[in-house]
Order: structure tokens, then C-alpha cells, then sequence
């Protein structure tokens, strides 16, 4: 068995990348996940369920501004440094760098700002509690050094630097929170504590990320002829965008409609019962780390045998993984959520909701970042913003009448919306299979 495994990675480079690189990507998010939710337990046993909610949906609310704030670069960055990671252009790295910093910077400084100077009306008529005014400025604060960071991160990936890309990604953010948290734990602390716990390590990611590209830069010589202009990035990247922010938005708008129609607490058995979902997004995430840069380089080489061949394969992983993962955390959601605190237990039927969702996320492969990757992003564009307005709309009926329960129905059947739009375009127009279901397949 084992001679076989080796006999076929040495005959398939793509497979062993694949393999190898997702073993990497693998331990680190796992220790990722895992600081995040020692972070969250930390959370909840100092703050409770409404310190859990607090964090949660500022959390989100960063994230939001920070997908507008990057204009997509963080996404159309894997792209073009997945093109031209050669030995011929490689030079034009340096010119994509500049151009995304120069666009990058003073949209965040700018839209940080008007978050900053228009906190309290966030807070009172976004959120309905305005208890949440200093976080939100803090947020507006932060935002410049979020934004940087996310390009910083995906320009490593992009590179193939996993480990570098990863640890950034997943592992130094919530370990400098838990540190906070463990040194002020004698401490009585306000819930915006929290927050400037998770900014301080938004700030250090960001020095680590663009430092790290920095130095590789600086070992490439200047390109001689600038081949991609603003024009040409930002209409690469506005698509993207606006499929981010559609995704995003599919993410938060069910933590900000609970907050609005409910109570905060809500909000944070809500957000305990996502992220234990996320253990099945793992397997996607992880090998969606090695395939983006991969399926960027395959499509544009036109090895279009090849580039089925990886994506069967990373599908095939993702689905199987994802299966076992789904049906652990099923058996063992009361237990799970028991762990963070009694009222949690309430979220059971909420989290099991989720991570079918996430299953069926899982089975249809790496289908959105395929269709970026291979320049069909105003199709993923239009297919999620189809799929966030069915959400909206559902999570505004059922929530009032359901809770929690309501939002994770609304967030289920609007990602695998979503999802089975996606596959069959890829399907239909480009020829290819992103997803694996086994009796299909």
C-alpha cells in the first residue's frame, strides 16, 4: 500500500504538492483553530455568552470592512502571483505589489475613518445597542493594518510559501489574544478589552505579513516594462469584491440580524456553533491553500487534463474528510458546546444545522475559487449576490420566529444555493467537475 502511494506521487508532481503541502497547511491551521477556540472558551468562561456575542460581531464587523477595503486585491493577488511565479516574470511581482499598495492604503485610511467618525450611529441604529460605540472606533483604527495584512498573507500563499502564509494566517492572531487573555485573567475586564486584545494582534500580523514580502522583493530585480496597469487590476479585483463582500455578508448577516431581533448572548451561542462548523471548512480550507495557486497556474498554461486531474483530487479529500469530520461533530455537538458553558448547550440543533451546510460546501469542491482563479469571477459575483439576497430575506422571516435555529436554516440553504449554481456553470461552460458526490461520481 504504502509502495504504491509512493510509486504514484513520484509519477504525479501535481498530486504530491497537493498531498505534501496540505499536511503543512494542515498542522498549522489545526493549531490555528485550535488557539481560537481556547480563545473563545477564555471568552466565555471570563465573559460569558454575551462577551462570546461582543467579540464575535466585532469579529465579523472588521472582517466585512476589511474584504471592501482591499477591493478584492486579496483574492486577484493569488492570480497574478500564481501567473508570475517564473523566472521570466517574476519582475512584474514587484510592480503588482506597488500598484495594490498604492490603491490599498488610503481606501482603508479612508473608510476607517468615516467608520471611526460615524461609530455611534453604527452602533445604535446597525446593531440596536450602544454599547458597542468604542469598538467599532477601535475598529476604524485597526482597519488599515487588517487590509494590509490580508493582501500580505494571500501575496505569500501566492507564492507558495505556506508555512510562512499559514502561521500569519492562523496561528499568531489568536495566540497573542489568548496570551492577553491569560495574563488579565485575575482581572475583572469590559468586553472592549477583548477587542483591543484582537487588534494588537491584527497590528503584529500585519508587520509579520508585509515584512515577509518585503524581503523577497527585494531579491528581485525591477521589472523593465510594467505590465499590469490599475485599470487592468481593479477590473480584475471589483468582481471579486463584491463577491467577497456577498460572502462575507452570508457569514455576518445572520451574527447582525440575531443582534438586532435578539440579544447579544444569542449572538455568542450562535457564534460557538459556527465556528465548531468551521472544523468541517477546515479540509476545504487547507486544500484550497495549495490548489488556488495551482488551478491559477494549470488554467493559464491551457493543461486542462492536468487541471481536472487536481481538482477530482482535491475534491475527492475534501468530501471524505469533511464526511468523517461532519459526522464526529454531530454525535458529539451537545458535549462539544457544553464544553464553553451551560447556556451553549442550547445551540445543538443550530450546530448540527450548520455543519450540514458545511458537508454540502465541502462536496462541491473548490468551485468558487476555481471560477476566480480562472477569470469567471463576475460569475461567482453575480451567483452570490442571487444567494446573499436569498439569505436576507429568509433570515428575516425566520429569525423572529426561530432565533438562532432560523439563521443557521437561512445560512444553509443560501451557501448550497450558491454552491450548485457555481458547479454548474463549471459544469456546463468550462467542461470541468469541481464537485465530488460518490455515487455520482
Amino acid at each position: 500500500m504504502i509502495n504504491r502511494l509512493k510509486s504514484k506521487l513520484s509519477k504525479d508532481a501535481n498530486l504530491k504538492e497537493l498531498l505534501t503541502g496540505s499536511a503543512i497547511t494542515f498542522v498549522l491551521k489545526i493549531t490555528g483553530m485550535t488557539l481560537g477556540y481556547v480563545v473563545i472558551y477564555l471568552i466565555s468562561r471570563k465573559n460569558g455568552a454575551e462577551g462570546v456575542g461582543y467579540y464575535s460581531l466585532i469579529n465579523q464587523l472588521l472582517l466585512l470592512l476589511g474584504v471592501i477595503a482591499t477591493l478584492g486585491m486579496n483574492v486577484s493577488v493569488l492570480r497574478y502571483v500564481g501567473q508570475y511565479n517564473n523566472a521570466t516574470d517574476a519582475p512584474q511581482m514587484r510592480n503588482l505589489y506597488a500598484r495594490i499598495l498604492s490603491m490599498v492604503i488610503p481606501v482603508s485610511i479612508v473608510l476607517g475613518l468615516l467608520v471611526f467618525l460615524s461609530s455611534e450611529q453604527i452602533a445604535l441604529y446597525v446593531f440596536k445597542n450602544i454599547n458597542y460605540t468604542q469598538a467599532i472606533e477601535i475598529t476604524g483604527i485597526a482597519l488599515p493594518f487588517f487590509a494590509l495584512n490580508r493582501i500580505g498573507v494571500e501575496f505569500i500563499r501566492g507564492l507558495k510559501k505556506l508555512k510562512i502564509s499559514e502561521f500569519i494566517r492562523s496561528v499568531l492572531r489568536p495566540l497573542i489574544v489568548a496570551i492577553c487573555l491569560i495574563i488579565y485573567w485575575s482581572a475583572k475586564i469590559p468586553n472592549v478589552y477583548i477587542i483591543y486584545f484582537f487588534v494588537l494582534g491584527v497590528v503584529i500580523n500585519s508587520f509579520f505579513s508585509n515584512g515577509a514580502i518585503w524581503m523577497y522583493l527585494l531579491k528581485i530585480e525591477s521589472p523593465k516594462k510594467r505590465l499590469l496597469s490599475r485599470i487592468e487590476l481593479l477590473t480584475v479585483s471589483t468582481p471579486m469584491m463584491v463577491t467577497a463582500i456577498s460572502s462575507t455578508l452570508m457569514a455576518a448577516v445572520s451574527l447582525f440580524m440575531i443582534e438586532y431581533f435578539t440579544t447579544t448572548d444569542k449572538v455568542g451561542i450562535y457564534g460557538v456553533a459556527f465556528r465548531i462548523s468551521q472544523l468541517i471548512a477546515i479540509v476545504l480550507v487547507v486544500v484550497n491553500t495549495i490548489a488556488a495557486p495551482k488551478f491559477s497556474e494549470l488554467f493559464w498554461a491551457k493543461k486542462t487534463e492536468e487541471l481536472q486531474k487536481v481538482i477530482r483530487q482535491s475534491a475527492k479529500m475534501m468530501f471524505w474528510a469533511a464526511l468523517f469530520l461532519s459526522i464526529a461533530v454531530i454525535i458529539a455537538s451537545k458535549w462539544v458546546l457544553g464544553i464553553f458553558g451551560d447556556d451553549f448547550a442550547s445551540g445543538q440543533l443550530t450546530l448540527i444545522v450548520l455543519v450540514i451546510g458545511q458537508l454540502i460546501n465541502a462536496a462541491t469542491g473548490s468551485v468558487g475559487l476555481f471560477l476566480n482563479m480562472s477569470g469567471n469571477q463576475k460569475v461567482l459575483r453575480n451567483t452570490a449576490l442571487i444567494s446573499l439576497a436569498l439569505q436576507c430575506i429568509i433570515a428575516v422571516i425566520l429569525i423572529p420566529l426561530m432565533g438562532i435555529l432560523g439563521a443557521a436554516i437561512a445560512s444553509t440553504v443560501a451557501g448550497s444555493l450558491w454552491n450548485l449554481m457555481c458547479i454548474l456553470y463549471v459544469s456546463k461552460r468550462l467542461k470541468l467537475k469541481t464537485y465530488y458526490f460518490p455515487l455520482v461520481n
